[in-house]
């Protein structure tokens, strides 16, 4: 278990200094966000033609 979380916490390193280093660029967050959003209808859509 515990060599799990170490695994996680060496793969969100990267993660956290992007997110320090970027805080200030709301353009970039936006763009995330819209893009998760996209991400997100894209395969709801996908799910819901299999019923």
């Amino acid at each position: 278990m515990k060599g799990i979380i170490d695994t996680l916490n060496k793969w969100m390193q990267p993660l956290k200094e992007f997110i320090l280093e970027h805080q200030s660029n709301p353009l970039l967050w936006l763009a995330l966000f819209g893009l998760g959003i996209f991400v997100f209808v894209t395969v709801y859509r996908a799910l819901q033609k299999e019923k």
